[in-house]
C-alpha cells in the first residue's frame, strides 16, 4: 500500500541489484536518474499507477535481466532496445501506443515477452520470433491495430514455447507451424479473422 512517487532516496543505493516495488499504489513517472545502478538486474514495478513514458535507461541498462512494468498507466511509444541482457520483458496493460519495436528481435535471450494491450500498430512478420531460441512465453494479444503475418515459411520456433497468446491481432489464417511445437500447453487465437478448414493438431 505504498503511495506517492518512487522515492528518490533509492538512488543512493549504488550496489542495488534488485528493485521490487510491485503491487503498490505508486504514481507519477518512473525516475530517469538511474545511471548509478551499474549492478541492477531486476526492476519490478508492475501493478501500480505509474504514468509518463518509459525512461531511456530501461532500454539500455547493460545488466538488466527482468523488466516488469505491466499494469500501469504508462504512455508514449516503446523505444528501441540496445541492451542484450533481458530475459523477461513485461509491458502489458498500459496506455502505450506506436509501432512495434523491431529492436526487440535483437534481444535473443528473451524467455518471456508480454506486450498485450499496448495499442501497438503495424505488421509484424512472425518469422522474426524464430530468433528467440529460449522463448517459453509470448503474449501479443489485444492489440487490434497490430497485424501478425504468417506468410513467411517458419521452419523453426523455440522448442521451449509453452504459452502463446495472439487474441485480437488480425490473424487471418491458422499458423500451421504450431503443430511442430511439442511443448505448447496454452494457445489463444480468439477474436481473429481465421477462416477455412480446420487444421489437425497432432499431440
Amino acid at each position: 500500500n505504498l503511495t506517492g512517487q518512487v522515492p528518490s532516496s533509492l538512488f543512493h543505493l549504488t550496489q542495488l541489484s534488485m528493485l521490487d516495488l510491485s503491487f503498490n499504489k505508486l504514481d507519477g513517472p518512473i525516475p530517469i536518474q538511474i545511471t548509478k545502478f551499474s549492478k541492477l538486474n531486476f526492476v519490478l514495478l508492475q501493478s501500480n499507477n505509474l504514468n509518463g513514458t518509459i525512461p531511456h535507461w530501461c532500454y539500455s541498462l547493460p545488466s538488466l535481466s527482468w523488466l516488469y512494468l505491466n499494469d500501469n498507466q504508462l504512455t508514449g511509444s516503446i523505444g528501441e532496445f540496445s541492451t542484450s541482457s533481458l530475459n523477461y520483458l513485461f509491458l502489458s496493460n498500459n496506455k502505450l501506443h506506436g509501432p512495434f519495436p523491431n529492436s526487440i528481435f535483437e534481444i535473443q535471450n528473451l524467455t518471456y515477452l508480454a506486450l498485450s494491450s499496448t495499442n501497438l500498430r503495424g505488421v509484424v512478420d512472425f518469422y522474426n520470433f524464430s530468433k528467440f531460441k529460449l522463448l517459453t512465453f509470448l503474449d501479443l494479444s489485444h492489440n487490434s491495430f497490430l497485424s501478425i503475418n504468417f506468410d513467411s515459411n517458419i521452419d523453426s520456433i523455440s522448442p521451449s514455447l509453452n504459452a502463446l497468446y495472439l487474441s485480437s491481432t488480425n490473424i487471418n489464417s491458422f499458423p500451421k507451424f504450431l503443430a511442430r511445437i511439442p511443448s505448447l500447453q496454452e494457445l489463444d487465437l480468439s477474436k481473429n479473422n481465421i477462416h477455412g478448414k480446420n487444421f489437425h493438431m497432432v499431440s
